[in-house]
């Protein structure tokens, strides 16, 4: 092997190694961005969810109109943040048709609004 093929190797291959690195950085920056997408949905359903039991103990509690506003309202936010979630696994879609089915019964279960 000739010296400027030798040479061109050696400038050639840590070159592609670079590359091949900042192509597999780009690639878990770009994943490791959409997990944390969906963690902060996560935790923004579970705050939801921790708020509007709170509203419901209040309002079992002293049976006053404003707890039960504040659950309508809660309820509503957590409604549209459920209809934006994104779901990557068949696991994790069943998980939010089980908290969407469970905050459908949440809502039912305060009497209407005005007794």
């Amino acid at each position: 092997m000739k010296i400027s093929s030798r040479l061109r190797l050696a400038i050639f291959i840590p070159a592609l190694m670079a590359l091949a690195i900042i192509v597999a950085l780009v690639i878990s920056y770009q994943d490791m961005a959409k997990t944390q997408e969906a963690g902060d949905t996560i935790r923004q359903v579970r705050s939801s969810i921790t708020e509007l039991n709170h509203f419901v103990f209040s309002y079992i509690l002293y049976h006053e109109e404003r707890p039960k506003q504040q659950f309508l309202a809660g309820h509503n936010e957590l409604t549209q943040l459920l209809a934006s979630a994104r779901v990557q696994t068949p696991d994790q879609q069943h998980l939010l048709d089980n908290i969407r089915g469970d905050s459908v019964n949440y809502e039912r279960a305060l009497p209407p609004v005005g007794l």
